[in-house]
Formats: structure tokens, sequence, C-alpha cells
């Protein structure tokens, strides 16, 4: 995971993530994730993950 920050959010400022994938295979997955508050751009990572094919147990209902 490579994360890039470009500027610190002022206390009490929402914050939203957006992500998008870039690539994927049987094992790997490349994604892009955008970091922004109300109006300016705070952070961008690339992350790069392995595909277990197993559920994330905090995701399940």
């Amino acid at each position: 995971m490579n994360v890039t920050y470009m500027k610190a959010p002022q206390k009490g400022s929402i914050l939203t993530a957006e992500s998008r994938e870039i690539n994927r295979t049987r094992r790997t997955a490349s994604y892009y994730i955008e970091v922004k508050d109300e109006k300016d751009l705070m952070a961008v990572c690339q992350a790069l993950v392995y595909v277990k094919g197993q559920a994330i147990p905090f995701l399940e209902e």
C-alpha cells in the first residue's frame, strides 16, 4: 500500500473515501483510493491485495 497525503483535514471535517478497482486476477487485485473532505483532495492510495476467496467476518450479516 502506498499512501500520499496532500493536505491535513480540519478538525471536525467529514472525510469520504472512494475506491476504484484497477485490475483483478485470480490471486491479486489493485485499487486506487481517493480521500476527500467537503471540497479538497486529502490523500490518494494505491493498494495491492491478495484475493483469498474467503468472507470477511465483520462484513458478514
